[in-house]
């Protein structure tokens, strides 16, 4: 089951805290970023630079950015974390605040949606 939560660098430690208790399984989540119109390729943009910096960080397992083929504006963005020490490590990162601040005039709602993955094996 999937929880959704609005993201700020606190509201998604918090609700990812709930959500997954097992502080060793890897935590997984995907984000919708809504571009508004005429602000795409500056979303682009942030993304790209987002993905550089997430990439290299030693928890992440992946970070992929994909975009609706009928609607370039709708981005998903699909990441995973080692474990919830990754994860932390991760949303505590400066480039990942200024993100969320950059984003916050150019997106729907100013904010990416965020739903937190849990795996059932």
């Amino acid at each position: 089951m999937a929880a959704k939560a609005k993201v700020t660098q606190t509201s998604a430690q918090r609700a990812h805290k709930a959500e997954n208790k097992g502080k060793d399984a890897p935590k997984s989540l995907y984000a919708v970023i809504t571009a508004l119109p005429g602000h795409e390729a500056e979303v682009s943009k942030l993304l790209d630079g987002m993905a550089k910096n997430v990439r290299a960080e030693k928890g992440c397992v992946r970070y992929e950015i994909y975009t609706l083929a009928s609607d370039p504006k709708v981005f998903h963005v699909e990441e995973s974390y080692k474990n919830d020490k990754a994860f932390q490590a991760h949303v505590s990162q400066e480039y990942g605040k200024k993100f969320n601040e950059a984003i916050k005039p150019i997106v729907k709602d100013g904010a990416a949606e965020v739903v937190f993955l849990t795996n059932q094996k």
